[in-house]
């Protein structure tokens, strides 16, 4: 607000900055800052901490090159994806909305890019959980074998890209002036 006025009423109640005085304004400016700097996905109830984020970007990173789907595979993959979204298996949808309660942060990747490979789920959190165990045991999780075998290694590959991009955003998300 940069003068005293009455908002108009579909305003009434909303957040605003106050630089309607010069004492107001280092205030006003700090919100903003304040309120932009807040990830658009990390959410209050995350439980996803800074270390688990930058293990599963370093373990990602080395799988890179074997996640790699071209540019024209990933357009064909999502169109058919996202005629399937239009009708998820019940199952699929169980699995997503269990998950919102303890992974928020990626509750739209699950929406978007979740499968089902053999009878399991594959979701976000089955990603990240896949790729916990293939460092605890040093070798590939079942999930990779099971999508190689039903030819769905391009599903599997896109999700974690996308479960990557959320990563990177989660723990390097800020604004500064």
């Amino acid at each position: 607000m940069l003068e005293k006025v009455d908002p108009p009423s579909f305003l009434k109640g909303k957040l605003y900055a106050d630089f309607t005085t010069e004492e107001n304004y280092s205030n006003a400016l700090n919100l903003i800052i304040e309120k932009l700097s807040e990830s658009p996905y990390k959410t209050e109830d995350s439980k996803i901490s800074k270390e688990e984020i930058d293990f599963y970007l370093m373990t990602i990173e080395k799988l890179k090159e074997e996640i790699n789907v071209s540019r024209g595979e990933k357009r064909l993959l999502l169109e058919r994806l996202e005629k399937e979204r239009r009708d998820i298996p019940e199952a699929l949808k169980e699995a997503i909305d269990h998950e919102k309660s303890f992974l928020p942060d990626f509750e739209d990747i699950n929406k978007y890019y979740a499968f089902i490979c053999s009878g399991m789920n594959v979701t976000a959190g089955y990603v990240l959980h896949g790729l916990r165990k293939e460092a605890i045991k040093g070798g590939p999780h079942q999930i990779a074998m099971w999508c190689q075998l039903n030819n769905q290694t391009d599903e599997l590959a896109i999700l974690v890209e996308a479960v990557m991009r959320r990563l990177k955003s989660l723990k390097d998300f800020k604004i500064t002036f």
